[in-house]
């Protein structure tokens, strides 16, 4: 499923892709650990992904039977 909002990719804290399309953003996270393993960089702790605006929620576990 494809969830709507806003999503963006940030490498040490810089916005490097913004888009509302999930799936491509991940795509994005996959180039950007490929770069990792064939240049060394960027450092994986240094990449950031945020979702905005989702419209799916996750059950509450303390209330989930």
């Amino acid at each position: 499923m494809k969830r709507q909002g806003l999503f963006e990719v940030y490498v040490s804290g810089e916005l490097v892709y913004s888009t509302n399309d999930e799936i491509a953003a991940l795509d994005k996270i996959q180039d950007l650990a490929l770069d990792y393993h064939e240049t060394g960089v960027p450092d994986p702790s240094t990449i950031e992904f945020v979702r905005h605006g989702e419209t799916e929620s996750l059950p509450n576990r303390e209330n989930n039977y």
